[in-house]
């Protein structure tokens, strides 16, 4: 995924960049020393390039843009189809991870 980050985008600037700079040596020495992390790898700075965790040739019948938040996450049902991209609040599905890969993660 490839995202750009504008320099005059004054959101950016005065809101996420402090954020971003303060969390960045944790996010680096994490993303460092747990190779199997689940929290996304950034590349680069003026555009942000993410590593997909779920590279696979296995066919994707179902995708969703996961923000972590509540705040208008959801698809309008008439809006949906076999390509759209649901949010978080349409997930309905519960996870479970496998004990020795959870173990590793931590």
């Amino acid at each position: 995924m490839l995202t750009d980050i504008l320099k005059d985008d004054s959101n950016f600037n005065s809101i996420c960049s402090p954020v971003y700079l303060n969390m960045l040596p944790k996010y680096y020495y994490h993303v460092g020393h747990h190779e199997n992390t689940l929290i996304t790898k950034f590349f680069g700075v003026r555009f942000v390039v993410m590593g997909n965790m779920f590279c696979t040739e296995l066919h994707i019948h179902c995708r969703y843009d996961m923000k972590g938040s509540s705040h208008e996450r959801f698809t309008e049902k008439d809006k949906i189809s076999s390509h759209t991209t649901l949010k978080d609040l349409d997930l309905k599905y519960e996870f479970h991870m496998d004990k020795k890969l959870r173990e590793s993660l931590f």
